[in-house]
């Protein structure tokens, strides 16, 4: 059972505790509603339009755990961002209660993960229910990427399963939404409690001033004691379109796939220089920390690679 998973992005940890998430939100009496500056993120919204599958929509929310090792303060504020993810529900299944003894792959501990959670029951068996998601999912361009188990004196009890987008790096939601499907010990009833848990980090927006001019000419990198002079153009093309897709890093965050490169232990500096002469100094810490200014942008390990590409023998 992954009860348990470390990763590092930069100087940042990501950890995954254990929990089953938040129940379904509604208006709950004096709620405030979001900021005007608040962005709005909604996922799966075209599910509302096909009269083939009954879905429903889920807001998520900061979660608890979470708050508990974030508490607000000058530096750290939860999400203010609206995020809805539209979830499709398993035919003539009935929302039931939160159902505490549900298994989930854990939540990641970062100060911008929302969350939530539906809990449904049904009387098909767990294999349909599995097996209907899965298809549904695979539409939706989900995939299953893992599963597990919660279990008592060797003996298991609670099956769950990670679906995430093709698109996105495996416990890193920050691009599009993870869905766990998640059930309850069979106890024998002919009824088959499940859940369904959506978690989604929302990186704050990046500053305009972060980003690489599209005419530069040439680049300098720094390593120790050696430098290394970049002309080539379809090189700097492609390190300046992987340096404006970055995002932002926040408390917790994980760059995912990052740590499949390694790299000198020495930063880099590196000076990009546009055809006006100006330059842009951008400090590259490997395996993926990525540093421009009093910003720190999450590395991805493609854009590691093309960097030691120059600066290592």
């Amino acid at each position: 059972m992954n009860t348990a998973h470390v990763s590092v992005a930069f100087t940042a940890l990501t950890l995954l505790v254990n929990g089953c998430g938040l129940s379904p939100q509604s208006p709950e009496p004096g709620a405030t509603t979001p900021p005007p500056d608040a962005r709005h993120f909604t996922f799966l919204s075209h599910l509302s339009q096909n009269p083939a599958v009954h879905s429903v929509p889920l807001v998520l929310k900061p979660d608890p755990d979470v708050l508990q090792h974030f508490p607000p303060s000058d530096h750290i504020q939860p999400p203010k961002d609206v995020v809805t993810v539209y979830l499709p529900v398993y035919p003539h299944a009935q929302p039931v209660n939160p159902v505490p003894g549900i298994g989930d792959d854990g939540t990641p501990l970062d100060a911008d993960l929302v969350d939530g959670v539906l809990y449904f029951q049904s009387q098909d068996s767990e294999d349909e229910i599995l097996g209907w998601y899965t298809q549904q999912l695979e539409q939706l361009g989900y995939h299953q990427d893992g599963r597990g188990e919660t279990g008592q004196n060797g003996k298991p009890l609670s099956y769950f399963y990670d679906f995430t987008d093709v698109n996105a790096a495996p416990g890193n939601p920050t691009q599009a939404p993870d869905i766990q499907l998640g059930f309850a010990p069979d106890e024998g009833q002919g009824i088959t409690r499940f859940k369904l848990k959506v978690l989604f980090i929302v990186t704050p927006e990046r500053p305009r001033d972060t980003y690489l001019p599209d005419d530069i000419v040439r680049v300098v990198l720094t390593y120790g004691s050696t430098t290394r002079t970049v002309t080539d153009k379809t090189w700097i093309q492609r390190i300046v379109t992987l340096f404006n897709a970055l995002q932002v890093s926040t408390p917790g965050i994980s760059a995912g796939g990052a740590m499949a490169a390694g790299g000198p232990p020495k930063p880099v500096e590196a000076k990009f220089y546009a055809q006006d002469g100006s330059v842009t100094t951008v400090t590259f810490t490997f395996p993926a920390g990525v540093r421009i200014g009093d910003v720190s942008l999450s590395g991805t390990a493609e854009l590691t690679k093309a960097i030691q590409s120059v600066i290592t023998p």
